[in-house]
């Protein structure tokens, strides 16, 4: 029988037997204690709920004063940012302007998509759906009635609205939904930029656009911002909308624009801080009076009785996290309703705190449902104030679960007699003692014999016995672990001596060529691998001569990396020869194919560069590797320089064949040429993606005006930032070289 077996058996039969004995001489009277303790909790539970509540409506309403003074601020750079646009001078370089078309998944103009829950749709009875929306552009819609060439002047002038845009995104990054700018000429620019706009929309026709031109006494304020409360026509959330008017250089209003706050972010159940706060009802609430708010009100809003103060105001719901949005229509005023508590007396005094700026708690009905009402006052041009409603049976029903919890608890409780007690201690402590004896002396060798491996003893043994138990089990395999230890540490040295040769085969410093900058990176999965460049400056070149190789062995470790340091050996020693680039090719291939490297072969991609006076020629061979990317800035376009030769090592007689670039000092000018191994395209994301050519061009194009080895850097940068948490899987390389 297994030891852990004796040992619960025992236990079982040690324990058990007296609880269940003393278990029948339960004390019956605790059930009445446990009532009595129910009722004392479910008074203390009213009285903190209440407190609680009074001190997190007043916490919830300063935050919300805390961030509607934010969104003001940055409304207000954001006003700033677009007016000076308007006012200053037409922008030198034209930058790309999207048009929603371009922004669809499928899309070929906009490249950096990305799925945002937050930007997220829900459709009737189905799942959140996220929506695909580019951080890096923003979308450009030209509106029916529009001026082609005035508008296109305006939208040139507000290309680069998305630099402002993220740096008020940042600052308030968990907040914000759209940032927009609506002209009066006929143009809409939204970020991030996204593609669903329903048909026939128009911006001017909101509400939002039309309250910053002419603010209604609702949300009117000193700086002319307004806040509305709208249906988002993307995503059908239920937003707070901040928005003003813009003005021109002569002053005059040209457009308005606005930064959306999504309600759930405002009205967040979760600063409630208690367990059943997803049943409680957050809501701001604003007393300016009805007939003023007629065309936002729901229908029959005035039917409710309760007259609330004496002038008969009642507190008109600003935000809700109740609100019905699945009746509502986008395209119309966004309705609100009115607080009308069953109460009438506790609707009058709330109405009266909120108007006087007090603070209050009230116990009421709401819809014929028992609640706690928290109140207080939020700064704003008209007396509002923030509102939980709190079912009043959820406090009663934790005060229930408190006393069925005592009482089941006290029937637990057993009243030990101070025999059976004794009895059950000095059993559990006999038996700990005696089986103590058998556990520890094992143990105990086992953890002298770790201690012997830990001083550096690689040759140690523990005494495992004859036992035949988990211990002894434990014994045999700690011996059978000491030589398997030994092995690997062997290997790991090995594999770290060899990391240090491989690692310093590699260029230290990038090669010098007036006119160009070079640079190089290398990155392997492993220890050691099969990717390799180099940088040739031999007298036999020339002067203003530089040679760059980049290789890639299939597979990488070991082999790879001996196969690697064969042929740099090899080329580098051809290379100091006399002789054309076929012929240097020609006699390494050889020499590699008379190597027997079994199944493994190399790709090789060579370039001689040759600064002349007034050009710049570049020679190269492609032994089977992928061609060099070569990017030009001034007109925007990729060109690739390939080969049309197998890998170096697969046929001893194969004819090379040799290319030729050559670029004057205006054509070769701000030119970028990278050189790259297959672990940069082929690298995968979580989901299987391939990262591929269209990102690392992207990569290219949005760097390179920087240094040649700030490119690179980027490159591998970007590579690592996609693969996430997936592992590499191949070795990457890369060089770059730019015409300056």
């Amino acid at each position: 029988m297994k030891l852990r077996t004796k040992l619960l058996v025992l236990l079982l039969l040690t324990a058990l037997v007296p609880l269940f004995i003393v278990r029948g001489i339960d004390v019956m009277g605790m059930h009445h204690l446990g009532k009595d303790v129910g009722e004392q909790a479910r008074q203390q539970l009213t009285d903190e709920t209440e407190q609680g509540l009074a001190r997190v409506v007043e916490a919830i309403a300063l935050l919300i004063d805390r961030e509607e003074l934010i969104c003001r601020m940055l409304l207000s750079e954001q006003v700033q940012a677009v007016e000076e646009r308007l006012a200053g001078p037409m922008p030198i370089e034209a930058a790309p302007i999207f048009g929603p078309d371009e922004f669809h998944i499928d899309g070929r103009a906009v490249t950096t998509l990305t799925p945002s829950e937050r930007h997220g749709r829900h459709s009737a009875g189905q799942d959140l759906r996220p929506v695909q929306v580019s951080y890096d552009h923003q979308v450009t819609l030209f509106l029916p009635d529009a001026d082609g060439d005035r508008v296109a002047d305006l939208a040139q002038r507000l290309a680069d609205m998305p630099t402002a845009y993220r740096h008020a995104r940042e600052c308030f990054p968990e907040r914000l939904l759209w940032q927009y700018t609506t002209l009066a000429e006929g143009l809409h620019t939204s970020f991030p930029g996204k593609a669903d706009y329903p048909d026939g929309y128009d911006p001017r026709r909101r509400e939002w656009y039309r309250k910053a031109l002419d603010p209604p006494p609702l949300a009117r304020s000193a700086d002319g911002q307004v806040w509305t409360t709208v249906l988002d026509v993307s995503t059908r959330q239920v937003t707070l909308t901040l928005s003003q008017s813009i003005h021109g250089p002569d002053g005059e209003p040209v457009g308005v624009t606005a930064l959306d706050v999504p309600m759930d972010t405002v009205l967040d159940n979760t600063r409630l801080g208690v367990d059943w706060s997803s049943q409680a009802r957050l809501m701001i609430v604003s007393l300016e009076q009805p007939e003023t708010m007629a065309s936002y009100l729901e229908p029959n809003a005035h039917d409710d009785k309760h007259d609330g103060s004496e002038d008969g105001a009642l507190p008109v719901v600003f935000a809700d996290t109740g609100a019905d949005v699945n009746r509502q229509d986008w395209e119309q005023s966004f309705k609100f309703n009115l607080l009308a508590l069953d109460d009438a007396e506790a609707q009058a005094r709330v109405v009266d705190d909120i108007r006087a700026g007090r603070s209050g708690v009230a116990h009421t009905d709401l819809k014929g449902r028992a609640m706690v009402v928290a109140y207080g006052p939020v700064d704003a041009p008209t007396p509002m104030a923030v509102l939980v409603a709190a079912p009043l049976d959820l406090v009663t029903e934790r005060a229930h679960a408190i006393e069925t919890r005592v009482i089941d608890r006290t029937w637990r409780l057993i009243t030990w007699t101070e025999w059976i007690a004794v009895l059950v201690v000095a059993a559990v402590v006999f038996m700990a003692w005696r089986g103590s004896r058998s556990v520890t002396r094992p143990v105990t060798t086992l953890a002298d014999a770790a201690n012997r491996i830990a001083d550096g003893d690689l040759y140690t043994s523990a005494d495992a016995g004859d036992r035949r138990d988990e211990l002894g089990d434990l014994g045999r395999a700690f011996n059978a672990m000491v030589p398997k230890l030994r092995d690997n540490l062997a290997v790991r040295e090995a594999l770290g001596v060899a990391q240090e040769v491989q690692q310093s085969l590699l260029p230290r410093h990038a090669a010098k060529l007036p006119g160009l900058d070079f640079a190089g990176l290398s990155d392997y999965c492993d220890e050691t691998g099969g990717d390799y460049f180099d940088y040739l400056e031999f007298d036999a070149l020339g002067d203003h001569r530089v040679g760059v190789a980049l290789g890639d062995v299939t597979g990488h470790g070991i082999g790879a990396a001996l196969l690697m340091a064969t042929a740099r050996a090899l080329l580098r020693a051809r290379a100091a020869l006399p002789g054309t680039l076929v012929e240097l090719f020609t006699d390494v291939n050889q020499h590699l194919c008379a190597s027997r490297f079994d199944a493994k072969f190399m790709t090789l991609f060579y370039l001689l560069v040759e600064a002349e006076p007034e050009a710049v020629r570049v020679r190269w061979i492609s032994a089977g590797h992928d061609p060099a990317i070569v990017y030009d800035p001034r007109s925007d376009t990729f060109e690739d320089w390939a080969g049309a030769d197998i890998p170096l090592g697969v046929e001893p007689t194969w004819a090379f064949h040799e290319f030729e670039k050559t670029l004057t000092d205006a054509a070769g000018s701000g030119r970028v040429v990278v050189l790259g191994t297959d672990g940069i395209w082929e690298a995968r994301e979580p989901g299987d993606t391939m990262y591929g050519k269209t990102r690392l061009n992207e990569v290219i194009r949005r760097h390179a005006a920087a240094s040649a080895h700030d490119i690179a850097a980027a490159i591998l940068a970007d590579v690592h930032r996609f693969r996430e948490t997936r592992e590499q899987l191949d070795d990457i390389t890369l060089v770059v070289f730019k015409f300056e």
